[in-house]
């Protein structure tokens, strides 16, 4: 899926992926995109042109797959999936969708993830087993995990000279109200 982007890195128009998942909106695309039922049991994350080509289907398996996010460059779809039986986040190359990486492999829910402005990196929040969310730094290639602390459904700012991480809060108790904070991706500025 590609969209005339306008307003890129210095202010160029760029051509960039729009994805779309079954039963809930759109994670990536800046307008509502096309929803529809992918081939496959499940949540299935496609994607297609914004105006009219057929969709390619991203993800096909019996888990449920979510949050779909696409990388600054346009090549890449980052997105949680319990294909497994745990929540783990996976990258899937969009010309080959179904050759993915699986990036997280801890027990617990690895979901939401959001790419670093160069792309080398995915944000993400990760429920370990007692229960708590925290935000997560994944560097795509290595794998290697900074933990950031405390916090849910990151996402991280486009602007690579002056980066920052924006996050909610886990609420202290069910029920409770959670704030919007935010902080640089090597922990400090909170």
């Amino acid at each position: 899926v590609r969209e005339r982007a306008a307003g890129g890195v210095g202010g160029e128009a760029r051509d960039r992926p729009v994805v779309f998942e079954t039963g809930q909106f759109p994670v990536a695309a800046p307008r509502p995109a096309v929803h529809g039922r992918a081939a496959g049991p499940g949540e299935q994350i496609a994607v297609r042109e914004v105006f009219g080509a057929a969709a390619t289907q991203v993800t096909s398996n019996a888990g449920r797959n979510a949050y779909p996010r696409v990388s600054p460059d346009g090549q890449h779809v980052a997105y949680s999936s319990n294909r497994e039986g745990d929540w783990d986040l996976y990258v899937a190359k969009i010309s080959a969708p179904l050759s993915m990486t699986q990036i997280t492999f801890e027990e617990g829910a690895d979901i939401a993830p959001s790419w670093s402005p160069d792309g080398k990196k995915i944000v993400y929040c990760s429920r370990n087993p007692s229960g708590v969310w925290q935000i997560v730094i994944a560097d795509v290639a290595s794998r290697v995990k900074t933990f950031l602390g405390p916090g849910l459904y990151p996402d991280w700012s486009p602007d690579p000279k002056n980066p920052w991480i924006a996050f909610q809060s886990q609420p202290p108790a069910p029920g409770a109200r959670a704030g919007v904070w935010i902080v640089r991706p090597d922990g400090t500025g909170l």
